[in-house]
Parts: structure tokens; sequence; C-alpha cells
């Protein structure tokens, strides 16, 4: 591939979004944590440094990547919970809001890495840039909690996103375990408990919002 140095803005942004493709295709058939930056610049066929031209390291290539698919997340999910009817039960919202969870596999699989590899392996600039563009996006959804929900505050729309974020980014990882993993458990089939992503999270968020809506309403 001919990599000349990019010049313009629209070069730049080019490059880089050539780089986020080639990463994003090796990331469909491979574990976060097997996935380098050497592997990366082969799928390109370009040298490993001409990478870090525009990106300091693989967790910043990632974290960019997490951003897209957070973006794409939340307005999906703002888009299906201003179909909903004002009060809803918060089951229907718990349970919409883990429907739209597992539209984003790719989402679930960085979320594990974010706070653990992406955010402290990037740049400042790049921090700043993803932080600002989802404070907004949770802010958003913030806004349409309490349009559901008028008895929420805005603090309220961001915590309960925030347990969401927390339940989700624990619970992926050890509801798809690794086969060894998988046989020990069955072992413990006998107590009959629902350890299931979809369950688990669905209960977590649900009970979440009740909390809060019950706090609302000894406050009023």
């Amino acid at each position: 591939m001919d990599w000349k140095r990019a010049r313009s803005t629209e070069q730049i942004e080019s490059r880089k979004q050539e780089i986020l493709d080639a990463a994003y295709k090796l990331f469909e058939e491979n574990e976060y944590n097997n996935i380098t930056l050497n592997a990366i610049a082969r799928e390109l066929q370009i040298s490993k440094p001409s990478i870090y031209r525009y990106f300091s390291s693989r967790e910043e290539i990632f974290l960019d990547i997490y951003g897209q698919e957070y973006e794409c997340f939340h307005k999906e999910l703002i888009e299906a919970l201003t179909k909903l009817s004002i009060h809803p039960i918060p089951m229907e919202v718990s349970t919409l809001w883990v429907k739209v969870y597992r539209n984003h596999p790719h989402l679930l699989k960085l979320m594990p890495f974010l706070g653990i590899a992406l955010e402290r392996n990037s740049s400042e600039p790049s921090l700043r840039s993803f932080k600002a563009t989802n404070i907004d996006l949770q802010q958003r959804l913030a806004i349409q909690l309490t349009i559901l929900y008028p008895n929420l505050t805005m603090q309220d729309g961001f915590y309960i996103q925030y347990y969401a974020f927390l339940t989700a980014s624990s619970l992926w990882p050890l509801s798809n375990p690794t086969d060894t993993m998988h046989q020990v458990l069955s072992g413990f089939e006998h107590l009959n408990i629902d350890y299931s992503f979809n369950h688990v999270l669905s209960q977590g968020i649900e009970a979440h919002i009740k909390d809060f809506l019950n706090k609302r309403r000894k406050d009023a």
C-alpha cells in the first residue's frame, strides 16, 4: 500500500480510518488481547512506525473503535426509548436496554478493557475528545430517562446508565466462560440459578431504576 505522509486534515482522517478499519476487521475474528500493532500493520501492508504517526498505541486505536461503537449503541437505545410511553414499567426499559446491548457485541467485548487499558494507554488529546463525546451521549440518555420518568433527576439518569455499564462490562466475560470454566460450572447446575447475561443485566437495570424512583417518591 502506498502510504505517503498525509498532509491535509482530510488525508489524516482517511489514514486514521483505514487503521481503524483494519483493527476492526481483526477484532471480528480475534480477542482484543491477541491483536498487536504489528498485526494491524501487516493487515494494511505498512510498517509499524507508520501507525505511530496517527495513534500513540494499540489502546488508542481501540479507544476510537469503542467510541464509534458506543455512539451507535447510545443512538439506538435512545431511539428505542423514545417509542415508550411515559412511566413504563422498569422491566420494559431494562429488557429493551439489554436487547440493544446484544446488538453491539463488539462494544461488549471492549467494555471490560475500557478502564484498565484503553483509557490508561491513550494520549491526552484522544482522551479529551473521547470523554467529551461520551459525556454528551450520556447526557442525552439521561434526558430521555427523565422524560420517561419525570420524577428522576439528570444525576439519576447518569447513575443508572453508569451502573448498567458496570454490570454489563463485568458480566459479559463471566457469562461467556471458557470451555474449562463451562465444565466446572456445569457441576453446580442443580442450584438452578440463571447467571445468563440477559437475565442478570435486565434484573440489575430494573432494580436500579426502581431504587431511584423510590428515592424520589420519598423525597417528594
